[in-house]
């Protein structure tokens, strides 16, 4: 019995270690055919945790940006602000340190407002100031350009330079459109003014002095003056605004009205139609029969429609714009042109001994329109070209 028990347990020994060693392979092999299956799955594995690690890298550093960036804007807007009391304890060296970089300036007293205004002035800046209280007048009244609002005190109103009546900075721009375009139509009519005066002022002169009869007389002169002046001023003041003026740098308040592109202007188109002129006053004067009354009504009014077609360039001076663009409304533009050309054809065909002028028969007529219109359409293939080059 002792001897059956015996193998009893050694047979049950050798039967758990079976079992031990069949259930360790069977693990092995679970766990060898686990690693095979996870080598498999490594690459893919590695390139996922890749792609978070990036993202997670990339979202820190959007992060840490944006922290950078918010407290770089609190830290500016702390320093770029002040308050009145911390601004009345600054020096005056101090103070124009720091008073271009200065965006706020909070619980400020009138003096404080007043003196800020003084300060930027010091510095160059052209100050424009808005306000509707009391307590605005002095900035308003010290600033280069004074806004105050239509519903503001009658003291700001006063000490402002305009008044929005509207309320709105909108209106803002629009003013400053509209300065900007009334600055450049007196340009226009400067440099249409100078030209002419130009060109006349040498064309007596030279005649004069090399012995011709004088080529315009003191009633065509006045016609001329009449064209010039009042004629110009009315077709150039009446041009309407242009937004394109916004988008040109500001002028400095130092400038002097008559630009370097002005002086050009003058000076090239004045010493061209001088040119031609007195070449002209060389060819009649030498030609048979010498100046006659028809070859000086001739020259006058050759010398008129130069200016008349000019004065079409001089409308679009300083732009890359046509000559017609637009004119269909500027009204007052039609009727100077209408008023300049029959006047023109009333003094050359009835002016008779008033103006020393002969009529002009219809031939004369067309061929001194035609040649002269050589103004307009070489101003307009220079635009057309820089249209092309910008």
């Amino acid at each position: 019995a002792e001897r059956r028990k015996a193998v009893r347990s050694s047979s049950g020994r050798e039967r758990s270690v079976k079992t031990e060693r069949a259930v360790r392979t069977t693990e092995k092999g679970a766990s060898g055919q686990s690693k095979t299956v996870i080598e498999k799955k490594n690459p893919v594995r590695k390139l996922i945790l890749l792609y978070i690690f990036l993202m997670v890298v990339i979202w820190l550093f959007r992060l840490l940006s944006g922290m950078a960036g918010s407290f770089s804007d609190i830290t500016g807007s702390i320093f770029d602000s002040i308050s009145g009391s911390d601004f009345r304890e600054l020096t005056d060296e101090e103070a124009l340190d720091r008073v271009m970089d200065l965006k706020i300036m909070s619980r400020a007293r009138p003096t404080d407002k007043q003196r800020l205004v003084q300060l930027l002035q010091q510095k160059g800046a052209v100050v424009a100031v808005t306000g509707d209280g009391t307590n605005d007048a002095p900035a308003l009244n010290h600033a280069q350009v004074g806004l105050s609002m239509g519903t503001g005190t009658s003291v700001a109103k006063e000490a402002s330079d305009i008044t929005l009546l509207d309320d709105s900075f909108n209106s803002i721009g629009t003013a400053v459109m509209w300065g900007r375009s009334l600055y450049k139509n007196i340009q226009r009519f400067i440099v249409f003014q100078l030209t002419i005066n130009f060109v006349a002022l040498l064309i007596v002169l030279l005649g004069s002095l090399i012995g011709t009869e004088l080529p315009l007389t003191v009633t065509q002169m006045l016609w001329v003056n009449l064209i010039m002046d009042t004629f110009a001023a009315l077709a150039l003041a009446s041009i309407p605004p242009s937004e394109s003026v916004m988008q040109e740098k500001p002028r400095s308040s130092s400038d002097f009205i008559i630009s370097k592109a002005m002086r050009s202007y003058i000076l090239g188109v004045g010493g061209a139609f001088l040119i031609i002129l007195m070449g002209m006053l060389y060819w009649f004067n030498h030609a048979e029969g010498g100046m006659t009354p028809e070859r000086l009504t001739i020259f006058f009014t050759f010398f008129v429609m130069l200016q008349f077609w000019n004065l079409f360039n001089a409308r679009v001076f300083g732009t890359t714009d046509s000559a017609f663009k637009g004119i269909s409304k500027s009204y007052g533009m039609e009727l100077i042109v209408l008023a300049i050309l029959v006047g023109q054809f009333l003094i050359v065909q009835f002016g008779g001994a008033v103006f020393r002028t002969v009529p002009l028969d219809l031939v004369t007529w067309v061929i001194i329109i035609a040649s002269t219109s050589l103004v307009l359409w070489v101003g307009e293939a220079i635009r057309f070209i820089r249209r092309l080059t910008q």
